[in-house]
């Protein structure tokens, strides 16, 4: 070694990356990849952990190492940790050394060697102990099963596989199994150097494979020549159907090329085109146009695309989608087609609302659909004459154009407000497929106030494949706009609130659910939907109106009146703004305020309807209130079309209240026939004239009337009250439950629907629910007359009579009302006020002679009082009118019979028992008259049939009794007679002056003969 020449010194280099360094630079860092060039200095009590000397062969299988034996041991695979401190000085990493980081007798690495590359030992001042390995010398590795050869992981060291396996084995010669000789791995392993200068170790034995390994392998047979041929008969199939798709789409591709190149040079093409275009126009029906879209764009024709989509946009829309790609279309078209492109440009402004250019573009051409659209625009500028004769034209030259087909039905019936709905409803009942028909008439009946058919054709509406939900939401308005006409509340918000959610920006569609959630007192709702539509479009005025009355119905004045001047400011809006500011002086109490805002927008120009009305009802003694009316009925009449319909209806309707208010009540129902004459479905006029003539003579037209509205509406705002109050009049409770039947589970029902349930149920003998419901009309409408009358018929049903006349007290009704006097007479009979009584009855029976009711009890109680031939002459008025109280023959048939009159009031009684067999009152007096026309026999059988049926404690059961004994006797029946003489002993008072009687006769029956 002394001879060997010396090394030169390696310059230095950095350590991780064997960057050489600079000579006579010192760097901190090394300048190419920033590791430290300096170890960090030693902590004592710092424990640095050697690397391992030798690690397993990469890629050596887990499952390959086995449980380590009792023998073997681990010393060699390790390096002692040493804790900074216990070493000596010329041993740590901080005494001064060289600057360079490996011996001198090791050359540098390579970059990107490998060999090294990792930064400095990890130190750590965290106190750290390994455990003492005390392990044997050898370890064995045997052989591993390669998991790939098994058919499942359990068969794994299963000493007894090859027993039940139907596998062979073979042996394998395998890299990887082998020995270790841990004491050879340990004799050739020195320790890791803890100084930089320190040679590295030499490179790890490579491990030899010494025993085989055992792979087995599952006998599989050889496929066969069927399963080879239904291989290549698959892989056939595959190749045929993928080559007869390819040359199918591009034979198709190559033929629609072909023809869209033809139609575009080919004027005979051209016109083939465009008449399969018009033809599928014709049809007008959503299929119709996406087949014609579809032709379009096989012919490569944006042009025919663009009016596809408009058609769609007009006929089943709004369509926002189809109307930009429309615009798009339209935009990238060449000019070489002029009269088409202007009638497509023409129909694109009519879809814009620009009925200025569309006329300049429609102008000229006499094609079909110049002539339709044409019709169309007239129709939307209100001009119906015109768009009747463009219609007619049009149908003339294109005789299945369905799409001017309907253009004729709807300027005829837009035109003449009389005009008879038979020619569309019978086209819509042979044409159902047809959605547009079906709206149209739809929108027709609901003008008319036929609801129920309106309500059936909705139903009965399926959404079309590729309509917009526009165009949806619009159908389900009309849905809202049908059940709040019907008094279906719950259901018309539910309607509302999903047409919004489809169309939530569009202005027909929210304007119109505001308004039906607005009078469904929904306001929380209705504000909600307001902000957002004026925060989309503050400029809406429609929307500023709807704000105005959201503020009055809530009762906010400041928001009321701060809507209202924003709509003085704004022209078109100012006659509606006085209209508002009169509802705002009523909020207030200000009534002559409100009465002059009204005059002044009723005779504005043009006037302003409903505040004409509104004047009537505030100001019916007048001498100018009926003057008003009269002007503007006649001024609005002279305008035939459909628009003039509803304000026609509200002014006829006003001026018979004010003629009802003014005690000219034939006048009043004279200008309702007068009404009727000329609009057939009046439901408001033909509902009030029922209601007047419902307690006069002409009583059967009254529910003539009421009737005939509840079959064209199923329901009608103002019609479940009296109707209803009818139904319990005459005694027909199965028709009342029907008709309230879709209102049971309705929490927003109106209150004249809760308190119609209310008296159904108290006529039902459900005390209990009638006054629940009550008591819900009642919290939450205090003033209500008739919910104070019904709480009072409540408590008289429970026998509380005391109770009962202190809640009359609380009903006021604005007129004497003949229900209330019905049920003052009631409490006052209950209470033993008999002469109160009769005069309740007589004032209700003279407020409302048709009260058949109040009739019979007022004979009644002249009967009780001792006056019988008056209570004759009452009750043979009710009993000829009506035979709804079978009590009033009864009474009639005593009245006669305290007369004298034993044949009539036999004849009385005898129907009594007929109407109702199971009033045992009436087969009581029945047996009297008889006895006493010596009918001994049939008196028994009355007689018994009285006592058989009669509860006990009934006030004349004692004397039935008695009769029955007397008719037995006189008839020979001696049993019977003394068991009635027994009884009748019984329950008689000790007082009763017929006890001495019964008690002769008693002993006369017993004596032995």
């Amino acid at each position: 070694m002394a001879d060997t020449p010396a090394t030169p010194p390696n310059p230095p280099a950095c350590r991780k990356c064997a960057f050489v360094f600079e000579a006579g630079m010192t760097f901190e860092r090394c300048p190419n990849c920033g590791t430290p060039t300096q170890a960090p200095p030693e902590e004592r009590g710092r424990v640095i952990l050697p690397r391992l000397t030798s690690l397993p062969l990469p890629g050596t299988p887990i499952g390959s190492i086995r449980k380590t034996p009792a023998n073997a041991t681990l010393e060699g695979f390790f390096v002692p940790p040493t804790l900074v401190g216990d070493r000596p000085a010329s041993e740590r990493t901080d005494a001064p050394r060289s600057p360079t980081s490996r011996p001198p007798s090791q050359p540098a690495p390579e970059a990107g060697s490998g060999e090294d590359d990792l930064p400095a030992p990890v130190s750590t001042t965290r106190p750290f102990t390994l455990p003492k390995i005390a392990t044997a010398t050898r370890i064995a590795v045997p052989a591993v099963l390669d998991s790939r050869d098994l058919e499942n992981s359990a068969e794994l060291d299963l000493p007894h596989l090859s027993e039940m396996s139907m596998v062979t084995a073979r042996a394998v010669s395998r890299s990887d199994d082998v020995d270790v000789d841990l004491a050879d791995i340990k004799a050739e392993t020195r320790e890791l150097p803890t100084q930089p200068d320190a040679p590295l170790p030499p490179p790890r034995p490579q491990l030899q494979s010494r025993r085989p390994t055992v792979v087995l392998t599952p006998t599989t047979p050889e496929p066969g020549a069927l399963a080879y041929a239904g291989l290549v008969g698959l892989f056939a199939a595959l190749v045929a159907s993928f080559w007869f798709h390819y040359a199918r789409g591009e034979e198709a591709s190559l033929v629609a090329g072909s023809y869209a190149a033809k139609v575009l040079s080919d004027p005979a093409a051209i016109r083939e085109r465009d008449e399969r275009l018009a033809a599928l126009f014709d049809d007008d029906t959503m299929d119709g146009y996406l087949a014609a879209m579809a032709v379009a764009e096989q012919t490569e024709d944006p042009l025919g695309r663009a009016e596809a989509a408009l058609r769609i946009h007009l006929r089943y829309g709004p369509d926002p989608v189809r109307e930009s790609q429309a615009k798009t279309w339209l935009a990238a078209t060449v000019q070489r087609e002029n009269f088409r492109a202007e009638r497509i440009r023409g129909l694109a402004a009519i879809a814009d609302g620009e009925p200025a250019t569309a006329q300049g573009l429609l102008a000229v051409g006499a094609e079909p659909g110049v002539t339709l659209y044409r019709g169309l625009l007239a129709l939307a500028a209100g001009n119906h004459a015109a768009a009747a004769d463009y219609a007619s034209e049009a149908m003339s030259l294109r005789p299945g154009d369905q799409a001017a087909r309907w253009l004729a039905f709807a300027a005829e019936l837009a035109k003449d407000r009389r005009a008879t709905l038979d020619p569309l409803r019978d086209a819509a009942d042979r044409q159902p497929q047809r959605p547009t028909l079906q709206l149209l008439l739809v929108d027709a009946l609901i003008s008319r106030g036929r609801l129920a058919e309106a309500r059936d054709r909705l139903e009965a509406l399926v959404r079309e494949p590729g309509v917009s939900d526009m165009h949806q939401a619009r159908v389900l308005v009309r849905h809202a706009r049908v059940a709040a006409a019907s008094v279906e509340v719950s259901r018309s918000v539910y309607w509302a609130d999903e047409a919004i959610k489809l169309a939530p920006r569009d202005p027909e569609v929210v304007h119109a659910s505001l308004r039906v959630l607005i009078e469904a007192d929904e306001l929380a709702r209705a504000q909600q939907g307001l902000t957002a539509r004026l925060r989309d479009a503050p400029d809406d005025l429609e929307a500023q109106v709807l704000q105005a009355e959201l503020a009055l119905r809530a009762s906010n004045e400041s928001a009321a009146l701060r809507a209202i001047e924003k709509l003085a400011a704004e022209t078109p809006t100012l006659i509606e703004s006085m209209f508002l500011r009169g509802r705002l002086a009523l909020l207030t109490g200000e009534l002559g305020d409100a009465a002059g805002h009204f005059h002044d927008a009723a005779n504005a120009e043009p006037p302003h309807v409903r505040a004409a009305v509104e004047y009537a009802r505030l100001r019916p003694r007048d001498e100018d209130t009926l003057a008003l009316l009269d002007r503007l009925y006649a001024k609005r009449s002279r305008d035939p079309t459909e628009s003039a319909r509803a304000d026609l209806r509200a002014l006829a309707l006003a001026r018979a209240n004010v003629l009802v208010e003014l005690n000219r009540r034939e006048a009043a129902v004279a200008t309702l026939d007068s009404a009727l004459a000329q609009d057939p479905d009046d439901n408001a006029a033909q509902m009030r004239r029922g209601g007047l003539v419902l307690d006069t003579p002409r009583s059967d037209a009254g529910r003539v009337d009421l009737l005939a509205v509840y079959e064209r509406t199923g329901g009608f705002a103002g019609l479940i009250g009296p109707l209803s109050r009818l139904y319990i009049r005459s005694g027909e409770l199965r028709a009342l439950e029907a008709m309230v039947q879709p209102h049971l589970s309705d929490v927003r029902a109106p209150d004249e629907v809760v308190l119609a349930i209310a008296r159904l149920r108290l006529a039902q003998d459900a005390v209990e629910a009638a006054e629940s419901l009550t008591d819900q009309i009642l919290l939450r409408s205090p003033d209500s007359w008739e919910g104070h009358l019904l709480k009072a018929k409540v408590l008289l049903a429970r026998g509380e009579p005391a109770l009962a006349q202190a809640e009359l007290r609380l009903s006021r009704p604005s007129q004497a009302n003949p229900d209330v006097e019905l049920a003052a007479g009631k409490i006052a009979e209950r209470s033993g006020r008999l002469q109160d009584a009769l005069a309740n009855y007589r004032r209700a029976h003279l407020l409302a002679p048709t009260l058949h009711e109040a009739g019979y009890l007022y004979g009644h109680a002249l009967l009780q009082l001792g006056r019988a031939q008056e209570a004759v002459t009452e009750l043979s008025a009710v009993t000829r009118a009506t035979e709804a109280f079978p009590a009033a023959f009864v009474a009639l048939g005593q009245a006669q019979y305290e007369r004298g009159n034993f044949e009539e009031a036999r004849r009385q009684l005898q129907r009594a028992v007929a109407l109702a067999p199971g009033l045992t009152e009436a087969h009581y007096w029945l047996g009297r008259c008889e006895h006493d026309l010596q009918l001994d026999a049939e008196a028994a059988i009355s007689l018994g049939r009285a006592v058989r049926g009669a509860a006990p404690g009934t006030a004349w059961l004692p004397d039935a009794h008695l009769w029955l004994a007397r008719a037995a006797e006189a008839h020979g029946d001696v049993a019977t007679s003394r068991t009635a003489y027994e009884e009748f002993l019984r329950l008689a008072p000790a007082s009763a002056p017929s006890r001495r009687e019964a008690e002769r006769a008693l002993a006369r029956l017993t004596r032995p003969p």
